[in-house]
């Protein structure tokens, strides 16, 4: 009876992972993806803040050289 029982809660356990991880994974993925974007966005309003400070800074009459890309 134990073995039979024990059985049992293998296979619920074993549906439930099957069923569960990969959403979970993809979930993840996405997750992952949006991070990625937003980080890419985040270094170029970085890199347009660093131009304007640039620019800002230099001497006047010097004209202002944006950087090499």
């Amino acid at each position: 009876m134990h073995v039979n029982a024990a059985e049992g809660f293998n296979d619920r356990v074993r549906r439930t992972i099957v069923g569960t991880l990969p959403p979970s994974i993809e979930e993840q993925g996405a997750a992952t993806n949006e991070i990625a974007r937003s980080v890419q966005q985040a270094a170029g309003g970085t890199q347009g803040v660093s131009n304007n400070i640039g620019q800002v800074t230099q001497p006047p009459g010097k004209p202002a050289v944006p950087p090499a890309r």
